[in-house]
């Protein structure tokens, strides 16, 4: 299934509240009783990149599908800042 603009914008919020959350010491965000969309939830491997003034600070993710998009995302979010 094709990611809409709207999933991408969702994904980005996830990561983005992700790494809020476990930077100020909040460990790993809550996915539960969230609502997320169909394309969200399906087993998807996925890469999260981050950066720091336009140089490399992390990348790391999964090639293959372990799990929802959503949470892979999350988990390599937490993964690519801990690096």
């Amino acid at each position: 299934m094709k990611l809409s603009p709207e999933d991408k914008k969702l994904l980005l919020s996830v990561a983005r509240e992700t790494l809020e959350t476990h930077c100020r010491g909040g460990g790993v965000l809550s996915l539960e009783g969230r609502d997320f969309p169909p394309a969200l939830e399906e087993k998807r491997g996925a890469f999260v990149t981050l950066r720091t003034g336009g140089s490399l600070r992390g990348c790391i993710g999964y090639p293959r599908p372990v799990g929802s998009l959503v949470s892979a995302v999350r988990d390599n979010t937490v993964s690519a800042s801990s690096s």
